[in-house]
């Protein structure tokens, strides 16, 4: 094979790039296993270097940084970094976030590609120093995508709330104050889980009507809450900066439930307001209470939402059909495509 037809050779921890249709043609993936940390792991991530042009790494910051850093000062930037999906929040208070800080925008700063499953990223280049030149929008997808319409759907008459990062509970408690006729189930993490999402339990100040439900994060039992709502109610947080509930959304338009959200990332030039779902302000309890009293109240303004929603949502596929969406993104990037040697 000539060289410049050769595949390009991608270290990951994605392990299911392998199956893109392009695999094995134009790129070839060296896999990162998640289960081996320490020195292995540094010793894994400086080989995988040395031995491919790309390195793409999903969601685990410390891999970022330890890449960059090889790729400084062993591999004088000659290899191209991608990240995906990752979970940026804001700084920290204190000396320690700041200095955390620092550290964080010169490590994205120095990654060729990001992406990320949001449109809009002035805050991520405010924190991170990432700019339109080094991002790309891949829409995200629906879990569960292959055996969604199997699920048994129906009406058990409670709304759905639920998930751990970024949520903004206080809010979605204050609303269904407001409207004690009608039950509710949040569906969410322990104490302790929920506070390394971002998540104050003490904010879940459930009125009569909610019912607090500590999931152990089984996907069967958690498509059988939403697949048994009414309407499914997706309350984020204020300070959130990346597309955080984004995965519940689309798991409840594939089910056929309509959904309100909160204006963030998540659906920022994505989705529209009254046609796929319903999107609500932050720290917005009245306008939430008056979002779910309609759906609930109103047969065909419901169905309407939900069969809008659910064709939407089709559109994103699957696990294989975001995989395929990286690949293209990865392999179209002029950033990344450009001296790669």
């Amino acid at each position: 094979m000539e060289e410049g037809n050769r595949p390009v050779r991608w270290l990951t921890n994605c392990s299911p790039l392998v199956n893109c249709e392009d695999h094995g043609k134009r790129f070839i993936c060296e896999t990162v296993p998640d289960d081996i940390g320490g020195l292995s792991r540094l010793w894994i991530l400086f080989r995988g270097l040395f031995r491919n042009q790309v390195a793409v790494i999903h969601q685990s910051g410390k891999d970022i940084v330890i890449l960059v850093i090889f790729n400084k000062v062993f591999f004088r930037g000659t290899r191209k970094i991608v990240g995906i999906d990752f979970q940026f929040a804001r700084p920290e208070p204190g000396k320690v976030g700041r200095l955390k800080a620092l550290v964080w925008k010169w490590a994205w700063s120095n990654v060729n590609l990001v992406i990320a499953h949001m449109r809009f990223i002035k805050e991520l280049n405010r924190f991170y120093g990432i700019t339109e030149e080094n991002f790309m929008f891949v829409p995200f997808k629906i879990n569960g995508f292959e055996t969604i319409d199997a699920e048994n759907i129906s009406d058990e008459g409670y709304v759905f709330t639920g998930g751990y990062s970024r949520r903004d509970y206080r809010t979605f408690c204050a609303a269904m104050a407001m409207l004690p006729d009608i039950p509710a189930k949040l569906v969410t993490l322990n104490p302790e889980a929920l506070r390394v999402h971002g998540v104050n339990d003490k904010d879940i100040r459930a009125p009569q009507n909610v019912e607090v439900i500590r999931h152990d994060q089984n996907p069967q039992t958690w498509q059988r809450f939403v697949g048994k709502s009414r309407c499914v109610v997706i309350p984020i947080s204020e300070e959130t900066i990346c597309s955080n509930g984004i995965s519940v959304c689309l798991n409840a338009m594939g089910l056929r439930k309509p959904v309100v959200i909160s204006r963030s990332p998540a659906v920022d030039g994505i989705f529209e307001s009254g046609r796929e779902c319903v999107i609500v302000d932050f720290k917005d309890p009245e306008g939430t209470a008056s979002a779910i009293r309609k759906l609930w109240d109103d047969t065909a303004f419901r169905e309407q939402l939900a069969e809008q929603g659910y064709s939407a949502a089709k559109e994103f596929g699957g696990v294989n059909a975001l995989m395929e969406r990286i690949a293209q993104a990865v392999l179209a990037s002029p950033v990344v495509s450009s001296k790669a040697d």
